[in-house]
């Protein structure tokens, strides 16, 4: 698992990443570490926010667009995520909202 959050570190400095702690509970995962194929996002936009949410492989590749220039108002919000089509690994949610970029750990098993 350290070696994980190391990685994971790096990457998210390369692509030029930013996790903010202090704000964590704007979005999350569940199940992480996923073993079906289905993954649940959960954002908590608390201003009307411009929001963009992609995912990237560890090489920094991106893998998936989830969210497209989503004009969306204070709420919580449940998107679902198939990950039929991609391989076991380790992959980071990036969430861009009113231009914050969050990231967020996902391993598939």
């Amino acid at each position: 698992y350290k070696m994980y959050s190391y990685i994971v570190s790096i990457c998210s400095e390369f692509l030029n990443f930013k996790e903010i702690k202090n704000y964590s509970d704007n979005i999350s995962i569940s199940p992480n570490p996923i073993k079906d194929n289905i993954a649940n996002i959960s954002l908590n936009i608390k201003e009307t926010s411009n929001v963009n949410i992609q995912l990237y492989n560890i090489l920094g590749e991106k893998v998936k667009d989830l969210v497209i220039d989503k004009q969306l108002t204070p709420n919580n919000y449940n998107y679902k995520l198939n990950l039929l089509d991609i391989k076991s690994g380790i992959y980071l949610i990036k969430a861009n909202i009113n231009n914050i970029v969050y990231t967020k750990k996902l391993i598939k098993s």
